[in-house]
Formats: structure tokens, C-alpha cells, sequence
């Protein structure tokens, strides 16, 4: 079981020399809102901004990682390498769980559905245009990487005969900045007392 980043790290420490030997007793793999496909597209546009302040101030490693501009070309970036390389499909079970107000990791990213770029908003004055343009063509670019890392990961998942099982988790949650930026169903997938109760009663078969 893995959470966000985590779900990255285990499908990376998967290719390590250190846990090739282990391979043949992975089981179940449990992924609670792991962005898989990146967070190249999101419709948040006060993510975004706070997104781009973050690798100004802090020049996050992992955040370049996660919007695929780590290498020259989106081909080389660590996600699709990962998706090109195995992983998810070494175990016998795959369980995908997110929700749909989580911006964090967007549920396109978290159940490997079918990316699709947000519509832009309209520019509140001529000085924007060119901003949302930039922001359109990322997007769009960001939509073509993702689909072709799902792609690369569903049909390892189909030739590995692994079963797969994606949940969107719905939380009730009071109105506030956390809930407004996304963060808040990002995080309390792990601290849900009903959500854990679901998930040990009704998927225990695939712990087994």
C-alpha cells in the first residue's frame, strides 16, 4: 500500500537490483491517489499558480518529475520511463483509489483513465492571452504523454492478466481553502474512518 509520491517510489524500487528477487511474491498492489500519468494537466488554476510559485521558491526535484520536464525530451522524463519499464504489472492485483475533488494527484492520473486538457479559462484582460495560450499548449502536450503512459501501463496490466480495480472515493467535506485547492481529499483517504472500513471489508479478497 502506497500514498501520492509513495506509489511512484514502490513502482521505481521495483526496478532496483536489490528487490528483482522479490518479485515473484508480489500479491496486491493498494495505490491511493498516486499520480501515475503526472499532474501535467490540471484544472485548478489556483494549483497551478501555487504550483509554479513552489518549484520557483523551493526548485522541486519531484514536481518537475511529476510535470514531465525533468529531461530534453518527454520520451526520456522518469514517468515514462516507469511506464515503459515493469511494474504495476508484477502484481497480481492492482487497486487504484482517488477522488474526484482531489487536485493533488487528478483522478485521470490516480485510476490511469483518459486524459483530457481542461477547457482554458477566458482571459480577463489582453494582457493574459498570451499566458493562457502557453498554458493551452502545455496542456495539450501534457494530454498526448499521458495518454501514451496509460496506454503503455494498461496493456502491460492486460498481458500480465493482472486484475484491476479503480475506485473514485467520494468525501463529504466542509468548504475551505484545503478543500478548494484539493488537498483536502488528497489527505483524508488516509485518515477516513469510513473510507477504512470500506476498504478492509470490501476488498479484503484481494488481500488474501
Amino acid at each position: 500500500m502506497a500514498h501520492s509520491l509513495g506509489c511512484l517510489i514502490v513502482r521505481a524500487a521495483l526496478l532496483t537490483k536489490t528487490l528483482k528477487p522479490y518479485r515473484k511474491n508480489l500479491h496486491s498492489f493498494l495505490s491511493l491517489c498516486g499520480p501515475h500519468l503526472g499532474i501535467a494537466i490540471t484544472d485548478s488554476a489556483l494549483l497551478s499558480s501555487a504550483i509554479w510559485i513552489y518549484k520557483k521558491w523551493n526548485n522541486s526535484v519531484a514536481l518537475t518529475q511529476l510535470q514531465m520536464l525533468d529531461a530534453p525530451r518527454v520520451e526520456e522524463s522518469l514517468l515514462m520511463r516507469l511506464a515503459r519499464s515493469p511494474g504495476m504489472d508484477l502484481f497480481k492485483n492492482v487497486l487504484l483509489f482517488s477522488s474526484e475533488h482531489d487536485k493533488y494527484a487528478p483522478l485521470y492520473s490516480a485510476l490511469l483513465l483518459n486524459p483530457t486538457t481542461p477547457t482554458a479559462s477566458s482571459p480577463s484582460s489582453s494582457s493574459s492571452s498570451s499566458s493562457s495560450s502557453s498554458s493551452s499548449t502545455t496542456s495539450t502536450s501534457g494530454a498526448t504523454a499521458s495518454e501514451t503512459m496509460r496506454k503503455h501501463l494498461l496493456d502491460a496490466l492486460c498481458k500480465a492478466s493482472t486484475t484491476l480495480v479503480r475506485t473514485d472515493v467520494e468525501f463529504v467535506l466542509p468548504r475551505s481553502i484545503e478543500h478548494v485547492i484539493g488537498r483536502a481529499a488528497h489527505v483524508n483517504i488516509l485518515s477516513d474512518e469510513t473510507f477504512v472500513r470500506i476498504l478492509t471489508c470490501c476488498f479484503i479478497q484481494y488481500m488474501r
